[in-house]
């Protein structure tokens, strides 16, 4: 309803909508498949530290790792060479198979800090 409401409010917003063409992704311009195909083939679940050694060999700037589930795994992607570690549970919203990250959550709330993991 709050949404409704909002378009109600802003007669500019029907008006983009309605004069200029949808948004394309261009990961999914030539993919005949659905979107979830698409994850599984991108995204690989049996990544491994060995994998994650050999990116950060091959990769000179930034690294940033996400989905780590606690904090045994955060020491150690920092140990191969993690700059940042994104903790996230966005991920275990959507699956009922996939723990939350609940020990993160004293270091969750110093999202700024930098939080050394001993």
């Amino acid at each position: 309803m709050r949404t409704l409401d909002d378009m109600a409010r802003h007669p500019a917003w029907w008006i983009n909508k309605l004069t200029t063409p949808p948004l394309e992704f261009a990961s999914l311009s030539t993919w005949d498949g659905t979107i979830t195909e698409l994850v599984g083939r991108m995204f690989d679940p049996t990544c491994t530290l060995d994998d994650l050694a050999w990116l950060r060999a091959q990769w000179p700037r930034k690294l940033v790792v996400k989905g780590i589930q606690n904090v045994d795994d955060a020491r150690d992607v920092v140990r191969l060479g993690a700059d940042a570690v994104v903790i996230s549970n966005t991920a275990a919203a959507n699956s009922i198979m996939q723990s939350r990250p609940l020990p993160f959550s004293p270091m969750s709330s110093k999202r700024s800090e930098h939080v050394s993991l001993p």
